[in-house]
């Protein structure tokens, strides 16, 4: 799996769960850059990116997962 891949399927999760355009979503983008990040939202975003990538988060990772980046590394470390 190519981290580009990756990155534009985190990106499309991200803006779909939070409800922002997907060309706004880069590696930066965290709970501080988008608005609707909240914990709430980052429980249905790990569900979702459990489902879609047909993975198992331990909660270190979940922990791990602060940012578009960091959530992007935690999956390349999965596949």
């Amino acid at each position: 799996m190519s981290s580009e891949t990756t990155q534009e399927r985190v990106a499309e999760i991200v803006a779909t769960i939070f409800n922002v355009p997907a060309n706004t979503i880069d590696l930066n983008s965290c709970p501080a850059t988008i608005e609707n990040w909240d914990s709430m939202g980052h429980l249905m975003l790990v569900l979702e990116l459990e489902q879609q990538f047909d993975i198992q988060l331990a909660p270190e990772e979940v922990e791990k997962l602060t940012s578009v980046g960091s959530i992007v590394e935690v999956l390349q470390h999965k596949s």
